[in-house]
């Protein structure tokens, strides 16, 4: 009788642990896949094309800005700007400055056209940390300058993109959706060591002007409408722009139970694209005795699960199991077992 409530007991410790829960499901992310567009106006590359001076400097503190929408939430990683220097006297550009400004409106502005209001986020890049290329170059554009009125034919002939990176951790999180946009600015002015900058006007015109900053200390925003003696004088300007993300892929780690002796941890991908050759690893941990192992996810495709299947652990109490996926932080999950398992990514 003993002996047969001993296997019993055996068989009841065995029930146990094999409907022990350990439940864990979170989410690390990290950056992945290549850059998405999230808003983009290209340079006017016709001979209406004219480069509006954006090189501030202690006598003339220029700074210029122009609204965009956004309709996916996510960071700003990377701002792309076309411009032109001034008679094509190629310079050197020391610092970029970047503002993110909320929207007000034009029926909400004291001046009833739309302007940036509140500062978001503002960085300054100086020489390394951004790009410059040819971008296109042969057509003579104009150049203008609306704080002093400056208007020149055919002052240059070569347009000229800078590319900023800006890293996760500085990265402004737009807000907007589909269903739910919302307009921001984008403020630029740059310093040079030398030559005269300016920032190249788009071929498409959205939503309202360009602006730019004039007064201080109190500053405010005046619309930029091509001047007098331009072949589109009176017409609103907008500025060439783009503004890219590179995509960040979360991945969902879960553990959802003990079950047949068999500890299942699953991996979903809340991309919105598939990847293949994912690198992962696990860190089992009991006591003093680590296992360790590391492979890859042969795919994961946008919302589908994939089960890791490697390896094998034995013993008694308790444990701790770690699963890093990528580059994303570890899920770290504590647990307790009362008896012998083999446990099964």
């Amino acid at each position: 009788m003993k002996q047969k409530l001993f296997g019993i007991g055996i068989c009841m410790l065995m029930f146990v642990a094999a409907v022990l829960p350990v439940v864990a499901t979170e989410t690390g992310c990290a950056s992945c896949g290549d850059q998405t567009v999230k808003w983009e106006q290209l340079p006017d590359m016709t001979e209406n094309g004219t480069d509006v001076c954006v090189t501030s400097t202690m006598e003339i503190p220029r700074m210029l800005a122009d609204d965009f929408k956004c309709t996916m939430t996510g960071p700003i990683t990377d701002v792309h700007l076309w411009g032109s220097w001034f008679q094509d006297l190629k310079g050197i550009i020391k610092m970029i400055h970047l503002s993110i400004h909320e929207d007000i409106p034009a029926n909400e502005s004291p001046a009833h056209y739309s302007m940036p209001g509140k500062v978001l986020w503002q960085m300054n890049f100086s020489a390394g940390q951004f790009t410059e290329k040819l971008y296109h170059e042969g057509t003579a554009e104009w150049w203008w300058d609306p704080y002093t009125g400056e208007l020149v034919p055919k002052a240059d002939h070569a347009i000229w993109q800078y590319d900023i990176n800006i890293s996760a951790t500085n990265a402004f999180i737009q807000q907007g959706t589909p269903n739910h946009p919302v307009i921001y600015w984008l403020d630029v002015y740059v310093e040079t060591s030398t030559g005269v900058f300016g920032w190249k006007t788009a071929g498409v015109q959205w939503n309202d002007d360009a602006v730019y900053r004039v007064g201080a200390p109190t500053p405010t925003w005046l619309e930029l409408k091509y001047p007098t003696g331009h072949p589109l004088q009176g017409r609103s300007i907008d500025l060439a722009f783009r503004i890219t993300t590179t995509p960040v892929c979360c991945y969902k780690v879960a553990i959802p139970h003990i079950s047949l002796f068999k500890l299942k941890v699953r991996v979903t991908e809340t991309c919105n694209q598939s990847h293949t050759n994912v690198p992962w690893n696990i860190t089992i941990t009991r006591g003093t005795t680590h296992a360790y192992f590391t492979g890859t996810i042969a795919a994961i495709a946008a919302g589908s699960t994939v089960t890791i299947t490697s390896g094998s652990l034995s013993g008694f109490g308790s444990f701790t199991i770690s699963v890093k996926v990528n580059d994303c932080p570890p899920v770290v999950k504590r647990g307790f077992l009362f008896l012998w398992i083999v446990i099964v990514f």
